[in-house]
């Protein structure tokens, strides 16, 4: 969680009964919620390749510049580069931070601890 929470800039990250509640506090009434990556794994079963899949090692190449192959040495050419002055110094450290929040983005993911589809379907009540 901390690599996503710095490396992602976040603040946090709310888990679902606390995202549930701040729907509810501006006066939603909540339809129906869901993991909507559990339609793909209801689809594809065995054969699913996982959101977070391409942020950590692997062999299937699905989204090339997320994989770690290429992100970590791309945060050191840009050091490279920024040392010889082709680029300001700043990108090479939003690589860096980029590559933490995917590692820590991945590894949540793994364990089920976040997920990039929960989908909540709310309204306002007619009479509110």
């Amino acid at each position: 969680m901390r690599l996503h929470l710095h490396g992602n800039g976040a603040a946090r990250t709310p888990n679902v009964e606390e995202e549930l509640a701040f729907f509810r506090e501006a006066g939603f009434e909540i339809l129906e919620h869901f993991d909507n990556m559990d339609v793909g794994d209801a689809i594809y079963g065995d054969e699913v390749f996982p959101w977070w899949g391409d942020l950590q090692m692997n062999y299937r190449f699905h989204l090339l510049p997320a994989h770690p192959w290429v992100r970590r040495p791309l945060q050191h050419v840009l050091e490279g580069l920024a040392t010889v002055g082709l680029i300001p110094s700043d990108v090479a450290k939003a690589a860096r931070l980029m590559n933490e929040g995917g590692d820590g983005l991945s590894g949540l993911g793994k364990v089920g601890a976040i997920t990039p589809q929960y989908i909540v379907v709310a309204q306002k009540p007619l009479d509110a």
